[in-house]
């Protein structure tokens, strides 16, 4: 009985099962490990929500457009002439951006955020205006606006100094809807270090605007000729600082405070990059970008579709490496066995 109950305990298949019964047990705390780092990762996403709510989303900025309300006539069935109203949109002919980006850490217990401040500068202006014609339509110049696409207006820290011509202008918020982007378009891009920002709420926002009326300029022939425009604003942010090539042709200039950006969206940029900063710039022509140069009602594809801009990453996600790490739980477990049982 002895000698059966040894050939059982020494036979290939009873040690099989019994390393399989121990890689099954030694498994547990490897699940209820995981379990706690998932917990630890939804956890830090709701809290850097949180920070994110109090100080301001992920920012795309569309700016400037030209607005003119113009007014159609038509004929009805008996020949009478009645009027329609709309809106022509028209994009800046030259657009320069230069953004000075200044990157800060903000912490909630053992949790951390990724902020910043931003200084940005555009100018460039709307050329040959008075040449534009509708068929059987008048423009009205005296009730144009200039509009400021951005998505989080809390962002904004003052009021942009917005100058045209040789006069200075303040905005108003106004009611135009210029694009819309995802609040997660920074997590849909795969980084350079082949994982996903794991902080991404999906939600879809549109763009609210800043407004300049320019019904006190007095558009005259020489500024309809050539209206140049130029404005500073500060701007704070999380995550990622996003840009629409609204101009015909379009340069944007980034220098950050940040050793690991990744620039995304649907341009690249040349770029330079070294331990403690960044330096980004992109040139972009009206044929690379999906967007006309005049529209009416805003009969327009999403202008958020060509958004580009930076993400600024961290290099070293703890939760990620320690999942990584609670994965190979099974193999070390499991090579340790099979040593032993060969």
């Amino acid at each position: 009985m002895e000698t059966l109950i040894n050939k059982i305990l020494q036979s290939i298949t009873f040690k099989g099962i019994t390393i399989v019964l121990l890689i099954l047990i030694l498994l547990i705390p490897g699940a209820m490990i995981q379990n706690l780092i998932k917990e630890r990762q939804e956890r830090s996403r709701e809290t850097i929500q949180k920070i994110n709510d109090k100080w301001s989303h992920s920012q795309t900025l569309c700016a400037p457009l030209l607005i003119v309300p113009y007014t159609t006539t038509k004929l009805d069935n008996d020949k009478k002439p009645y009027y329609e109203e709309h809106t022509l949109y028209i994009t800046p002919k030259e657009l320069k951006i230069n953004v000075s980006l200044t990157p800060e850490e903000r912490h909630y217990g053992i949790y951390k955020a990724i902020l910043y401040k931003s200084d940005i500068h555009f100018e460039g202006n709307f050329s040959e205006l008075a040449n534009l014609k509708i068929e059987n339509s008048n423009l009205h110049f005296d009730k144009a606006q200039i509009a400021i696409g951005i998505t989080d207006l809390r962002g904004v820290t003052q009021n942009p100094d917005f100058k045209i011509g040789d006069k200075m202008f303040k905005t108003t918020v106004g009611v135009v809807k210029l694009f819309s982007v995802s609040e997660n378009f920074v997590e849909e891009e795969v980084t350079r270090y082949g994982s996903k920002d794991p902080y991404s709420s999906g939600r879809n926002v549109s763009g609210k605007t800043l407004i300049v009326n320019l019904k006190d300029i007095g558009l005259t022939d020489t500024l309809l000729q050539s209206l140049n425009f130029d404005c500073k604003m500060k701007l704070n942010g999380s995550s990622s600082l996003n840009f629409i090539p609204i101009g015909q042709h379009t340069s944007v200039t980034i220098n950050g405070q940040w050793p690991s950006p990744s620039f995304i969206g649907s341009f690249s940029p040349e770029s330079t990059v070294d331990k403690k900063q960044f330096n980004a710039s992109w040139n972009i022509l009206s044929f690379n970008r999906d967007i006309p140069e005049t529209w009416s009602d805003n009969n327009v594809a999403n202008l958020g579709d060509n958004s580009f801009g930076v993400n600024l990453i961290e290099t070293v996600d703890h939760y990620q490496q320690n999942m990584r790490s609670a994965k190979y739980a099974l193999m070390f477990i499991a090579l340790t066995f099979i040593v032993f049982f060969f």
